[in-house]
């Protein structure tokens, strides 16, 4: 008796499961949309066929995974998995030698990478840049080892091949960098050609006219138009940038910055 009560529920499953993959795949993905993201998850274990649906590029550029510290044991999850993610954020994690071979391996699938407060070196992130070829959003964000020894992108060599990877990129965000200076941030605009957002919430950011003038004195950008300070980071600066990408730039974030109001009409006259 046990045996037939196996062989019936077990016939029901199939059945089941025949009913649920007969469903056009449209009709799964639309059927989808309508749930929590735990829902879908579960939904997804149904058959291979809704499976397949959960896989729809609408669902998984939703997602984004987050790795903090001693995240170790879960990367070869990600490095192994049959399928692509998008979007990742480290916070709080030294990028090692381990951790950038798992970021050479997603970089060409990344849309958006998000380091908070990560401590990771110029060469080390620029080849990992090099490699992120449709990324659209980066955020480096309190990185202060990064940004502290002022020769991040000193190479024509690396800006030429970052300008190259970098086309699909729209938005940077800085935040919470005290290091960034007028030189960095130019490099960087220049092995970014292609940004529209731009983030520089809580930076240093000087405007005194005092102060500019100390770091750009008439001697230096009379002689070189080019010439970056390599200490400070100045509204004067990031207003001639502003002014040659006016078309293109669609948001600034200055908050928690001491920018002021006057500052900010001057830019608003401009964008």
């Amino acid at each position: 008796m046990s045996n037939e009560s196996e062989e019936t529920l077990s016939s029901e499953s199939c059945q089941e499961e025949c009913q649920a993959s007969s469903l056009p795949i449209e009709v799964v993905i639309y059927l989808m949309e309508f749930l929590s993201y735990s829902d879908r998850i579960a939904a997804s274990h149904v058959c291979r066929h809704w499976y397949e649906a959960s896989l729809h590029p609408k669902f998984i550029n939703q997602e984004k995974v987050v790795l903090k510290k001693s995240a170790s044991e879960a990367l070869p999850i990600f490095k192994n998995a049959s399928r692509p993610y998008f979007h990742f954020m480290f916070i709080d994690l030294e990028i090692s030698n381990k951790m950038k071979g798992f970021c050479l391996k997603i970089a060409p699938d990344l849309k958006s990478f998000y380091l908070e407060n990560c401590d990771v070196y110029e060469k080390m992130l620029v080849e990992i840049l090099s490699e992120c070829t449709s990324l659209e959003a980066l955020v480096l964000e309190n990185c202060r080892e990064l940004f502290m020894p002022g020769c991040l992108l000193d190479s024509p060599e690396d800006v030429a091949v970052l300008c190259k990877s970098l086309q699909h990129l729209r938005e940077i965000s800085l935040s919470s960098n005290r290091y960034l200076s007028d030189a960095i941030f130019n490099r960087l605009m220049s092995a970014m050609p292609n940004l529209n957002t731009i983030s520089l919430e809580g930076c240093q950011i000087s405007y005194h006219a005092g102060l500019v003038k100390k770091y750009y004195p008439d001697s230096l950008t009379e002689s070189n138009a080019d010439y970056a300070s390599e200490t400070v980071l100045t509204f004067w600066n990031l207003f001639k940038y502003i002014q040659k990408r006016a078309k293109f730039i669609k948001n600034i974030n200055l908050s928690r910055t001491l920018v002021d109001s006057k500052c900010l009409s001057v830019m608003s006259e401009v964008v």
